[in-house]
Formats: C-alpha cells, sequence, structure tokens
C-alpha cells in the first residue's frame, strides 16, 4: 500500500479536496460545478443549450424589480420548486401539477403547457398563441423571442413583458397551492400589466437627472417683504366666516 498509515489513532472523515483546510463551501462547490461541463450539464438547466454572456446580461438588465429578474434566472437554470423538481430531490411526494393534475408540473408545464396560462399569453401585452413546442425548454423559448427581435429596445421589452407575465403566472399557482385562491387569467395579465408599468416608471425615475439646488435657487424668486410694513398676526384662530386659517391680520400699517 502507498497511503501511510497515521501514527494517531483517529477515525476517518471526509475532505472536500477542492480547498486548502478540506472543508467545503458553498462558493467553492459552485466555482467547481462551472468549471465541469458534465456537471453543469446534470444540475444546471433543462436544456442542452448553454446560453451565452449576452443573453445574461440582458436577462439582469431587465426594467424591472430584482425579483423578477431573479425569476427569469431560475427559470432559466431550472431552479424553480416546482413539484418535478420537489419530487426529483424528495420533497414532494408527487410530481403532478397541483392545478390541473394531468402532467408533471415542470418549467414549461407550470408557465406555458397548463390550460390556464394560454389564455394568460394570448390576453397579455404580448398576444404569444399557445404554441409553445413541447420538446423545447423555457430557455430555448426566451432565445427565440430574442431572436425574433431585432433591436436591442425591442429585445428587453419582449422579454421584460414575458418575465413580468412569468412571475404572476408562479404567483398565481402559489396562491392556488398556499391559500387555495382560484386562478384568474384576467387578473394574472393585470398583475403583469402594472408590474411592467412600475418597473418602466422606476428606471425612468432613475435616469431623470434633477435640478441641482442652486440652479434651482437662481430660478426661483425669492420673496422680500414690502418696505417699512408692520404686519401683526394672531396663529391659530377663526376667521369671520368660521373658516380655520394659519392666521389673522390683527393690524397692518406702513410705517
Amino acid at each position: 500500500m502507498t497511503i501511510p498509515v497515521p501514527a494517531v489513532n483517529q477515525d476517518d472523515s471526509l475532505v472536500w479536496h477542492h480547498t486548502k483546510i478540506g472543508n467545503f463551501e458553498v462558493r467553492n462547490g459552485y466555482q467547481v460545478l462551472q468549471r465541469d461541463p458534465q456537471a453543469r450539464a446534470a444540475f444546471g438547466a433543462s436544456t442542452s443549450v448553454q446560453p451565452t454572456e449576452k443573453f445574461w446580461n440582458l436577462i439582469w438588465s431587465l426594467p424591472m424589480p430584482p425579483k423578477v429578474r431573479n425569476f427569469r434566472w431560475r427559470v432559466c437554470t431550472n431552479g424553480l420548486a416546482t413539484k418535478e423538481n420537489l419530487h426529483r430531490r424528495h420533497c414532494a411526494p408527487s410530481p403532478p401539477c397541483p392545478i390541473c393534475g394531468s402532467c408533471p408540473e415542470s418549467i414549461e408545464h407550470l408557465l406555458f403547457q397548463c390550460n390556464w396560462t394560454r389564455p394568460v399569453w394570448f390576453g397579455c401585452d404580448l398576444g404569444y398563441l399557445s404554441g409553445f413546442n413541447s420538446s423545447s425548454s423555457a430557455t430555448q423559448w426566451t432565445q427565440a423571442v430574442l431572436e425574433s427581435c431585432h433591436i436591442d429596445r425591442d429585445r428587453k421589452e419582449c422579454l421584460g413583458k414575458a418575465a413580468t407575465v412569468g412571475w404572476s403566472l408562479w404567483k398565481a399557482r402559489n396562491e392556488w397551492v398556499f391559500n387555495q385562491s382560484e386562478v384568474d387569467p384576467m387578473q394574472v395579465i393585470r398583475h403583469a400589466s402594472f408590474l411592467w408599468r412600475e418597473g418602466c416608471s422606476v428606471v425612468a425615475l432613475a435616469d431623470f437627472s434633477p435640478v441641482s439646488v442652486n440652479s434651482a435657487v437662481q430660478i426661483c424668486n425669492r420673496w422680500t417683504p414690502p418696505p417699512h410694513a408692520q404686519v401683526d398676526v394672531l396663529p391659530g384662530s377663526r376667521g369671520r366666516f368660521g373658516i380655520r386659517a394659519y392666521g389673522e391680520v390683527l393690524n397692518a400699517r406702513l410705517c
């Protein structure tokens, strides 16, 4: 045997050989996973298509709240807690969809294939028909949407609206699962539209450059009292007609 026998009598222990001290770290495990193509294929996205860096930069630059951008990233990396993913990790007894119960609840089924989601995609601002290919994935669908646009502004708008629709579908699904609330396609459409307008307004406000304090002072006319005037005011009194006012003029005269 080439392995030397230690002089100290102690039990064996697990060692993570990718770090110097032998302890496992989540950050280091993620780095190892990114360096291993086979591991990325096994534990990464639900598709063999590997998005480019430009694809991820576009997702993280969407004019949406961070929760929506994070949701879209989880969709493209198969990171949502769907029944299928939970069942594969032994966290759910069965994988069927909690709404229709006819198919395993994958990300693709949750967002596109379940019957109640089709009127949502058709009735939203995008107006997409229920033509999702069952052999494709959510990442491939997203890339197809981006390829159908010719300029970056259209790509960001289409992807942003698709992200808000997906997030609203996910929220409605969770309301059904945890609060037994009926799924309403019209309510989902309104919520997605509101979320898109809210995100655009926040971005427009961030891009607005306010007038500086010095220039604002120069623009506004300062009030100056009249020359040689004296005004006596009784604060917090009631006017002649019973109207509450900040003050009543008792005496006003020029000196």
